[in-house]
């Protein structure tokens, strides 16, 4: 009965060393993504990485959760393309994602990196990464929104915004948003 007692026990213990050994192997192999801000030390440049031959003196503002705004007119700088099949939307960078009868596929501002929409109606951005590394992708469509719109990274945590990763570029990070990096909730990204 005794050594019944025992065996039992050392199979619980190693039972549970096993499933430790698993578990701490399952989190360095998936890495984790923190909800907390990254204080990435490696930001871009805020200037001059997105040169636009189109310069703005007006400017407008934009609603946000805190109150109101004041950036760049991004809309009339003659960069960003209206989307005519969606009346209110704009691209400011990249592509509608598809072509008109005539042949013609408007788009912003080049880039291979993200894309950048925005619906005026509901003053709302979303930017898509669309190129590993993640966190560069992020951090070079927040240079371009700093430049385009006039205002500080932290500003853009006030923005309505989404910003997200197709399942096709990386599916770990599909399932919402993932922020801006400044921001308190952002997701870490490789």
């Amino acid at each position: 009965m005794k050594n019944r007692t025992v065996l039992i026990l050392a199979s619980v213990l190693l039972g549970l060393a096993v499933l430790i050994v698993l578990v701490v192997a399952f989190i360095a192999i998936t890495g984790t993504s923190s909800t907390e801000n990254p204080n990435d030390t490696q930001l871009l440049p805020t200037e001059g990485l997105f040169p636009s031959s189109f310069t703005t003196t007006e400017s407008t503002t934009l609603s946000t959760g805190e109150g109101e705004l004041q950036v760049n007119d991004f809309i009339h700088n003659g960069e960003t393309v209206s989307d005519p099949v969606n009346p209110g939307n704009y691209v400011l960078a990249g592509d509608l994602g598809y072509c008109l009868a005539d042949g013609t596929c408007p788009q912003g501002a080049s880039s291979d990196r993200f894309s950048i929409s925005y619906d005026s109606q509901k003053q709302f951005f979303t930017v898509v990464l669309l190129k590993e590394p993640l966190n560069e992708s992020r951090l070079a469509a927040e240079t371009f929104l700093i430049e385009r719109l006039g205002v500080s990274r932290e500003s853009l945590c006030l923005l309505n915004a989404y910003v997200g990763v197709p399942y096709w570029i990386n599916d770990r990070f599909a399932d919402g948003t993932v922020g801006f990096s400044a921001c308190p909730q952002s997701v870490r990204l490789p």
